[in-house]
């Protein structure tokens, strides 16, 4: 009686198409709450932080993306060290978007983030 290994290239999927589905939550929060002014007093931080957090998260997730490709041979089943932390670098661009929008930005604001997110999600997509 032999026992055949399941594929696991549908569970990589799954779990890519529920943080690809995870940014587009984000859109739907971003156009409820977008362009509210934050209530949480005088705390402020400088427009700048938002796009720099999403450019050092994309920049991670690019490298690790590379350095997971060097530790794992292309024909080796399962999910690879590096596919977990590179896509949730990849959703944390759309996190940051949603975060600006927290704090006073707008829908539109957010669609930048959203955008490169997916993109970067989608050059990241789990291979066969």
């Amino acid at each position: 009686m032999s026992r055949e290994t399941p594929s696991v290239l549908p569970v990589r999927l799954v779990l890519w198409a529920v943080l690809v589905g995870s940014v587009f939550v984000y859109g739907v929060l971003a156009f409820l709450f977008g362009g509210r002014e934050p209530t949480a007093g005088d705390f402020h931080l400088p427009a700048w932080i938002f796009p720099a957090a999403a450019f050092v998260s994309a920049l991670t997730g690019l490298m690790m993306h590379r350095q997971g490709a060097v530790m794992t041979r292309p024909k080796t089943p399962g999910l690879r060290p590096m596919d977990l932390p590179v896509w949730a670098m990849d959703e944390a661009v759309a996190a940051f978007g949603l975060a600006a929008v927290f704090m006073g930005g707008t829908f539109a604001t957010f669609t930048a983030y959203g955008v490169a997110a997916l993109i970067l999600l989608v050059l990241h997509r789990p291979q066969s």
